[in-house]
């Protein structure tokens, strides 16, 4: 064995891996093509560049409200 092969990875602390593994769900639940608030984002935008400005408001409204429920479904440890 040479002497890289005896060295281990950094163990992570508890913390940073829960860290990752919030950002890790709450980007999968923004991006859930049913129920996440990308869609209503992407449908902003698409309303927007139809110049249906009301209704891409709305949609972008949808998607904040979604995103702020998602957050609280998957808070920062410690939070």
């Amino acid at each position: 064995m040479t002497e890289a092969n005896d060295q281990q990875a950094p163990q992570e602390s508890h913390s940073d891996w829960a860290i990752r593994i919030t950002e890790q769900r709450r980007l999968c639940a923004y991006a859930h093509p049913e129920i996440g608030s990308d869609r209503h984002f992407a449908e902003a935008n698409r309303l927007e560049a139809e110049g249906l400005i009301d209704e891409a408001q709305a949609a972008r409204a949808a998607g904040l409200a979604r995103y702020t429920e998602i957050k609280s479904m998957y808070p920062w440890p410690g939070a």
